[in-house]
């Protein structure tokens, strides 16, 4: 994933870079347990929007609603116990993400990209909209 996509949800609501919140934070912290739990380690049910920061209404509702059936299609893959924490890590994440504005959950889904090595948090010049890649930062 490139920051570009970020870049694009900030400029389309013209009120530049948005303050990292603590909402913000405990999302990215959610994100980040919910792909070390078997099956998820590309953001599982909420991949769409976790890892390809596709963070409009209509998507986040998507993920939500589509939570169990994507969890009974994994049953084989998962004991009851990762089933269940998934359920609640997504939850929480999709609950996270409905209080923040586009802008908000789209740097929220991709904040680690902006601490890299857990540093001090920086983000791109608000110009450079095109080709900025991770490995930029």
């Amino acid at each position: 994933m490139c920051l570009t996509c970020v870049a694009q949800y900030v400029n389309e609501g013209g009120a530049g870079w948005p303050e990292i919140t603590p909402l913000m934070q405990e999302t990215q912290r959610l994100i980040g347990e919910l792909r070390v739990i078997p099956y998820c380690g590309t953001g599982g049910p909420l991949h769409v929007t976790t890892d390809d920061t596709n963070v409009d209404d209509d998507n986040i509702a998507s993920c939500w609603n589509g939570l169990e059936s994507w969890a009974d299609e994994w049953a084989d893959e998962q004991t009851p116990e990762e089933r269940d924490k998934m359920l609640r890590v997504c939850g929480a994440i999709c609950w996270g993400l409905s209080w923040m504005t586009p802008a908000e959950r789209a740097v929220a889904v991709e904040l680690d990209a902006f601490q890299p090595g857990g540093g001090t948090f920086r983000y791109p010049p608000l110009g450079l909209t095109k080709g900025l890649e991770r490995s930029d930062l």
